[in-house]
C-alpha cells in the first residue's frame, strides 16, 4: 500500500553511507542552511536544517523547495532575523499532532530539577505528559490560557494544601489560595487546628484562631469564615 509521510529521523536511523553532512558539520554552517539527499529508488528525501539546532527531517511526499522565510531571533545581533527554511518543515509543523506535539509542548517547560536516580527522568516525564494532557482537556473549553500559566496555575495550587502553619513563625500568606479553590463554595468546613494560629487569614482580622478552612488549609476566624470565601461583588 502505497503511504506519504513526513517526520523527524534519528542520526542512528541513517545509514552511514548516506552521503548528507554530519549532524557536527551542519553545526559549523551559517542559521538556514540546508543539505539535501534524494533516494530516487524509493521516491524519499532527507533534508538536514540548520535552525537553533540541527534537525533532521525525512519525507516522500512534501517538496524541499521552495523555501520559506521565517523569523528567529538572533543572540549575537540582539534582533530577529530572516531564516530560510525547506518547504516541507514547514509543512510537518503545521500538521505536526499527536505525539511529536506532546513531545514539543513537554520540552518548552520540562521540569529541569536533576536528580541522581534513575527512575527521576521517568517519573518527571509522566508528570510532564500528564500536565500536557491536562492542558489540552482544558483548552478543549474553549479557554486559550498558555501551557505556562496552565502549569504555574498548578504550582500555585497544590503546596498550600499541606496542613495549616500554627503557632510560632511566619503566617501563611492568604494569597496562596487561589480564587476557584477560594470560592468555589464548595467543601469549604471548619476544622480545629490543635494549636493557635499565628493570625486570621483575613486580612483585615488580627485576632489568632484555634482552627482554619479544611479546604483552603488556612487559619480563620469563625466570624471571618464567611467573609474569607465568599467572592467581594
Amino acid at each position: 500500500m502505497n503511504s506519504g509521510a513526513t517526520g523527524t529521523i534519528r542520526d542512528n536511523r541513517i545509514l552511514k553511507t548516506c552521503p548528507i553532512n554530519s549532524t557536527n558539520e551542519m553545526k559549523k554552517v551559517p542559521r538556514g542552511d540546508t543539505d539535501v539527499v534524494v533516494d530516487n529508488i524509493h521516491k524519499i528525501l532527507l533534508v538536514r536544517w540548520k535552525d537553533n539546532a540541527v534537525v533532521s527531517v525525512v519525507s516522500n511526499i512534501s517538496p524541499v523547495y521552495p523555501l520559506e522565510s521565517v523569523s528567529r531571533w538572533s543572540a549575537k545581533d540582539k534582533k530577529k532575523i530572516s531564516v530560510s527554511r525547506p518547504y516541507f518543515i514547514g509543512d510537518y509543523n503545521r500538521h505536526m499532532d499527536g505525539t511529536d506535539r506532546m513531545d514539543q509542548n513537554i520540552n518548552c517547560y520540562r521540569i529541569s530539577i536533576r536528580m541522581k536516580n534513575w527512575w527521576w527522568p521517568t517519573f518527571s516525564w509522566v508528570i510532564d505528559a500528564t500536565i500536557q494532557n491536562c492542558w489540552l482537556l482544558h483548552r478543549a473549553d474553549e479557554s486559550n490560557l498558555p501551557l505556562l500559566s496552565f502549569k504555574r496555575y498548578i504550582a500555585w495550587t497544590y503546596p498550600p494544601q499541606a496542613e495549616p502553619r500554627v503557632g510560632i513563625g511566619r503566617p501563611r500568606q492568604s494569597s496562596r489560595v487561589i480564587p476557584d479553590v477560594r470560592y468555589d463554595n464548595n467543601g469549604h468546613l471548619v476544622e480545629p487546628l490543635g494549636k493557635q494560629a499565628w493570625k486570621c487569614a483575613l486580612s483585615s482580622c488580627k485576632s489568632r484562631p484555634s482552627q482554619g478552612c479544611m479546604k483552603c488549609g488556612v487559619p480563620l476566624c469563625v466570624k471571618c469564615f464567611v467573609k474569607y470565601n465568599r467572592r467581594a461583588l
